[in-house]
């Protein structure tokens, strides 16, 4: 656990759950998962995912996993925060705080899947890119075409750094 600027920073635990799929259901562009799906993942995976914590209210979380055909890959899955929290790069230190972590457990590359018009999510990544002197690549990985089926999605676009 880490606190900077009355924000803590801290592993995410099943009991976050409720609080982090909320914050889900009122951003929009993401994804919007069951509670179900959030309660397995942070049951499951509960080494990777973090939150930070701003007057014992969750006001930003970051999902993530070790891929399990490279255990050396951090594939970072979700970073959401609650709307006009006021807080100075929040995604970028939450991000820090995760990699920060997981630099130490044999880490060689970040990944994560992005729509390009998703400006936060690529300054976050740019961030990740200088301050872990790493090389970013860029590549279609899912197309709107694939995604859309009955409804309308934008393409992933894979961004990875290699550390």
């Amino acid at each position: 656990m880490t606190t900077v600027n009355l924000v803590e920073y801290r592993k995410a635990t099943f009991d976050d759950a409720k609080e982090i799929h909320e914050i889900v259901k009122k951003t929009p562009g993401i994804d919007d998962n069951s509670l179900y799906y959030y309660s397995l993942w942070l049951k499951e995976f509960d080494q990777s995912n973090v939150v930070a914590v701003q007057n014992k209210r969750i006001v930003a979380f970051l999902t993530a996993f070790r891929k399990p055909k490279d255990n050396s890959t951090l594939f970072l899955w979700q970073l959401a925060a609650v709307p006009r929290h006021g807080i100075p790069d929040l995604g970028v230190n939450l991000s820090y705080y995760l990699i920060d972590d997981e630099i130490k457990k044999n880490l060689s590359s970040i990944e994560a899947t992005i729509d390009l018009n998703n400006k936060s999510i690529l300054y976050v990544m740019k961030k990740l890119e200088k301050r872990y002197n790493g090389n970013m690549h860029m590549e279609e990985y899912l197309s709107e075409e694939y995604l859309s089926g009955n409804e309308n999605h934008h393409t992933e676009t894979l961004l990875k750094i290699t550390l």
